[in-house]
C-alpha cells in the first residue's frame, strides 16, 4: 500500500494562494459571468499566455476581448485567433495578448511534465485540484 506524504505548511499556503489570487471572474461581451485562468504553455523555450475557461462561457467564438476581474476591476483582456476547444471537457483555450498592463497571476505546469516518461517523477507523491465555486 502506498503512504502518501502529509502536506506541509508551506505547500498549503502556496494552494490558498493559487484559490485565492489565480482563479478569475470573467465577463464576456454578452454578459454572460464565468470562472478561468491564465496559464504559460511553454513551447520551445517560449511561455505562451493562454486563458483557460468554459466553452459555453465564450460561446461566441469570434470575439477577441473579455473583461476579467482582477484587483477588484474588470478589465478588458484582448485574445488571439489561436484557440483550442476540448468538448468532452467542456474546455476552451484561448491565447491571450499579453501587454502587461493588466497584472494577471499564470498558473504554470511542473518543468518534470516535459520530460519522457514523466508520470514516474510524481509516483507515490501527492497531487491537487483546484476547486472554485463561483
Amino acid at each position: 500500500m502506498v503512504e502518501l506524504k502529509p502536506i506541509t505548511k508551506q505547500a498549503t499556503k502556496k494552494i490558498l494562494y493559487q484559490m485565492e489570487n489565480m482563479l478569475y471572474k470573467i465577463k464576456t461581451n454578452k454578459g454572460k459571468i464565468g470562472i478561468g485562468c491564465f496559464y504559460h504553455i511553454k513551447y520551445k523555450q517560449l511561455n505562451i499566455p493562454i486563458l483557460i475557461t468554459d466553452i459555453d462561457l465564450i460561446y461566441d467564438y469570434n470575439t477577441n476581448e473579455i473583461n476579467v476581474y482582477i484587483n477588484n476591476t474588470y478589465k478588458t483582456i484582448k485574445l488571439e485567433d489561436n484557440r483550442y476547444k476540448i468538448k468532452e471537457c467542456n474546455i476552451i483555450i484561448i491565447e491571450i495578448k499579453d501587454s502587461g498592463e493588466n497584472k494577471k497571476n499564470y498558473l504554470e505546469n511542473d518543468d518534470l511534465l516535459y520530460q519522457k516518461l514523466s508520470e514516474m517523477c510524481y509516483y507515490n507523491e501527492s497531487i491537487y485540484i483546484i476547486h472554485c465555486d463561483e
